[in-house]
């Protein structure tokens, strides 16, 4: 099924909620009446029928055109009909999302409508809050007619208490944002949830893209699926496209790396009302742009100090508390993430604000009267820039992106366009840059000053610039996004560097990198914040005392002139009191195992003259300690000469070992059993079985010292 509109709201594609076939519960339409809502979407018109008439559904739609209430209003009429309500323990709906601001999002929806039904409230099983016995222990307590969570914590939960949780009685499993869950490596994951979850059931996935894997699951996970693509078409040029039609798309080329933060901060300073969403593709970036766009004076005087200047308190040095910057990534703890998250949507009645974030923000999440999304670095993955985009002109809004791209990326507009995602471009107005700094460097060279004055911003430069550049490496797009073009020399311009990092892509990259290092020893940059700089002073007093006590080392020893003797060469460096200790010769395997063998030998007869009665108890346990302690004296250096070999050959790796060594190491380890086994306290234990060629080797040996002993004369006849 296919739905094409324009996405307007007299469009003859939307239907009243009341006029529905089959219609709904009287309780169902007062929460949605609840909500101002009084027509369904085209992706809601198409989908909800269908649900309701026992279909699977795998629904495209736009971002913002109302996917949530297409699977949340199924889903709590299926339990509202069911002819026996269900248990405490049983549940009837299970949600999946890829992230957990979207869950929360969805819970809040789902709610709603089990508040004005009477269902019971749904739970909430996301990573990073409770543990999971705290979310059983809240089911067993309250229970819960619909499950919302993510797949790691979901899948963890059914594990341990699948036995308690009753999801026999499920009546539809919804996968939100299917795409990315299979995107993100949850494939497995809800393979397992599938196991867990009955056959008869209503299966739903909702996404804004379809992309193979997702069809790969409708077909196995689903049987006889309706798909229900929602196109938009536009109404000028009258081709289907990927983004809403109230969304305007523009993008800006700028001819040199430099100057792209300049067009961000004229971008932002004629946009001070507004709310803007900046997105990147690395959390360490996000890390440092908001630690610029809170401490650069320009943009300072652009978004607003903080609230304590001027009323005699000190602003916390880097922090985002009291401006209008918020963060949000993926590595971010939950609560600092719901709470950068609220302060944001609360911006629109502080007069605007300003998220970075990455793509972790890109799915989903509706944040209300959202006016720009800014793309300050384009997506790896192309599919997410519909996701991106699609935080604006939700619900028949209006909104606009913009996308900045170097000279060498702008096939990327092309691209986008054969996607059905129009790009205009932007006026220079709009990012026009001040007489005084025509080419944007002068921002530039206020983040250095920045670096120069705080090493905070120093090393998370260094950080967001090494992240960017494999990042960049790693692009879906190579054939747009070369990273054999890129010039690393500006870019690291671009980012206020004052020395180039060590790392591979810098010097094995095709373009010979252009980059005039600062002059000031880095190394004497202090931080700011007071403790974080005593702590760097610590390391660097005890790095320095531990060079002095290697040099004092070095200073104690000698070197022998001449030869001292066997198998010493001249000039050779010699320890305090080490001179006369000669470096032994390492025994070869077939040595070793003589040896090994020799010495079960002399055991073994010293234990039969014990048994004899030939010696005592005493004379037995004293001589095995002394030949113990010969053994360790003769070792020490073979030792140390063996844990120099271990340190050289698996040093750089955990699981890797060599082959060779571990044979050799597991055969001493089986001397050394057969050694044990000749003790007393116990049965003597046969020998243990060796190669063809090792056997032989001992076995002449053995013979060998038999008839050199017979010779001397004290070899027993017996």
């Amino acid at each position: 099924m296919t739905a094409s509109s324009p996405d307007g709201d007299n469009s003859p594609h939307r239907l009243a909620f009341q006029a529905m076939i089959p219609s709904l519960h009287e309780r169902t339409l007062a929460a949605v009446a609840a909500l101002n809502f009084t027509q369904m979407t085209p992706v809601q018109a198409s989908t909800i029928p269908l649900f309701l008439t026992n279909k699977d559904v795998c629904v495209e739609a736009v971002t913002g055109s109302g996917k949530t209430l297409a699977f949340v209003i199924p889903a709590v009429e299926m339990i509202l009909r069911r002819k026996s309500p269900l248990k405490k323990h049983e549940v009837g709906a299970i949600i999946i999302s890829p992230t957990r601001e979207l869950a929360k999002q969805i819970l809040k929806v789902t709610t709603h409508f089990c508040s004005h039904t009477g269902l019971r409230p749904p739970l909430l099983l996301v990573g990073g809050t409770d543990i999971v016995g705290d979310n059983f222990k809240r089911f067993s307590q309250d229970g819960a007619d619909i499950l919302v969570g993510t797949p790691g914590r979901l899948h963890d939960v059914l594990e341990r208490y699948g036995h308690a949780i009753g999801v026999r009685e499920l009546e539809v499993l919804i996968l939100d944002e299917a795409d990315t869950l299979l995107n993100m490596g949850f494939k497995a994951t809800l393979t397992a949830i599938l196991d867990h979850l009955p056959k008869q059931r209503r299966t739903g996935l909702f996404s804004a893209t379809q992309t193979r894997e997702v069809r790969q699951l409708a077909r196995a996970g689903m049987r006889n699926p309706a798909t229900v693509a929602v196109q938009v078409v536009n109404q000028q040029t009258r081709e289907v496209q990927a983004t809403p039609q109230t969304l305007l798309n523009f993008h800006w080329t700028c001819a040199r790396p430099e100057e792209k933060l300049g067009r961000l901060l004229a971008f932002l300073s004629r946009h001070r009302e507004k709310k803007v969403m900046v997105f990147f593709i690395t959390c360490a970036a996000v890390d440092y742009f908001a630690r610029i766009l809170t401490q650069h004076p320009a943009f300072r005087r652009v978004l607003g100090t903080d609230q304590g200047e001027g009323n005699g308190k000190k602003r916390k040095v880097g922090g985002l508390q009291g401006s209008r910057v918020a963060v949000l990534h993926g590595k971010m703890v939950q609560k600092k993430r719901d709470g950068m998250l609220a302060r944001f949507t609360q911006a629109a009645s502080e007069g605007g604000g300003v998220l970075l974030c990455t793509d972790v923000a890109a799915r989903g999440l509706d944040v209300p009267d959202v006016d720009w999304i800014v793309q300050y670095e384009p997506p790896q993955d192309p599919s997410f820039f519909i996701h991106r985009v699609g935080r604006t002109a939700r619900a028949g809004r209006v909104g606009r992106s913009l996308t900045f791209l170097l000279e060498a990326e702008e096939p990327y507009v092309e691209f986008l366009r054969l996607k059905g995602v129009p790009l205009a471009a932007l006026e220079e107005d709009e990012v026009r840059l001040p007489n005084e700094d025509p080419a944007g460097t002068g921002v530039v060279e206020g983040v250095k000053a920045l670096a120069l004055r705080d090493r905070e911003v120093l090393e998370r430069g260094t950080r967001a610039f090494t992240a960017f550049v494999r990042a960049y490496k790693e692009h879906q797009c190579q054939f747009i996004f070369r990273f054999a073009q890129l010039d690393l020399g500006a870019l690291a311009r671009a980012y206020g560097l004052l020395r180039l990092p060590k790392m591979p892509e810098l010097s094995h990259h095709p373009i010979a990198v252009d980059f005039q290092e600062w002059a000031t020893d880095t190394r004497s940059i202090e931080y700011q914040d007071k403790k974080r700089e005593a702590a760097r002073k610590m390391r660097l007093a005890e790095a320095a005392r531990e060079r002095d006590r290697v040099k004092e080392q070095a200073a104690g020893r000698k070197v022998v002139r001449g030869r001292t003797g066997k198998g010493e060469e001249e000039g050779r460096v010699v320890e305090p009191g080490q001179e006369k200790r000669q470096r032994k010769k390492r025994k070869g395997k077939h040595q070793q195992i003589v040896e090994e063998w020799e010495e079960l030998g002399r055991e073994e007869r010293l234990f039969k003259r014990l048994r004899q009665r030939k010696i005592s108890r005493e004379e037995y346990e004293k001589e095995l300690r002394r030949r113990g302690s010969d053994e360790e004296g003769e070792g020490e250096a073979s030792n140390e000469d063996a844990a120099h070999v271990s340190a050289a050959s698996g040093s750089d790796s955990d699981g890797g070992g060599n082959e060779s060594d571990a044979e050799q190491g597991a055969q001493s380890a089986t001397l050394n059993g057969m050694r044990m086994s000749a003790r007393p306290n116990g049965q003597t234990r046969p020998p243990p079985q060796l190669s063809k060629k090792q056997g032989k080797f001992a076995q002449n040996n053995k013979m060998k010292q038999k008839q050199k002993q017979s010779r001397r004369g004290w070899v027993s006849r017996k």
